[in-house]
């Protein structure tokens, strides 16, 4: 019951957008170290995906992008752990190919995905407003409905109709 307890209450608290912002730093496909204080004052949108959410993934992070412009940085995350050292340069070489509109962290070790305890074969949205604090989390597939309350929500929690 204090789990349950527990549970809801951190839920609770992401929703509202109280829990600061997982500090990250590892390398993007392109070999670029990419870091949360790189980002520090500006709003951003992870979108982290394991290997059977990827196709899910570009699509929101596509979409993001055209939606908000250069007002939200949209990064994607890809959950890499479990893929063996002598695969990565293999891996890193297809992200290159299949992605070139947005960075991809290659999270070889899964660290975001446990961090913001993400759903397997979809994509975990996390968006960070400028003061460093989680303004949303969304698990799901892009369907009309969900790309569109997205980007209102975003909208709205970001402070981006203010501008």
């Amino acid at each position: 019951m204090i789990v349950a307890w527990l549970v809801a209450l951190s839920t609770a608290a992401v929703a509202l957008g109280a829990d600061v912002a997982v500090e990250f730093s590892m390398e993007d496909q392109y070999g670029v170290q990419r870091s949360s204080g790189q980002l520090r004052g500006r709003s951003y949108v992870l979108v982290i995906a394991d290997r059977d959410g990827a196709e899910h993934s570009v699509r929101w992070g596509e979409y993001l992008y055209r939606a908000l412009g250069n007002d939200v940085a949209i990064i994607g995350c890809a959950n890499l752990d479990g893929v063996p050292w002598f695969l990565r340069w293999l891996v890193r070489g297809k992200f290159r190919e299949r992605v070139t509109a947005i960075p991809v962290l290659l999270d070889w070790n899964g660290e975001l995905f446990r961090a913001y305890s993400c759903t397997e074969k979809v994509p975990t949205l996390v968006a960070v407003n400028k003061s460093g604090e989680v303004a949303l989390r969304f698990s799901g597939v892009p369907d009309a409905e969900s790309l569109r309350s997205v980007v209102l929500q975003l909208r709205q929690r970001l402070g981006l109709d203010r501008q």
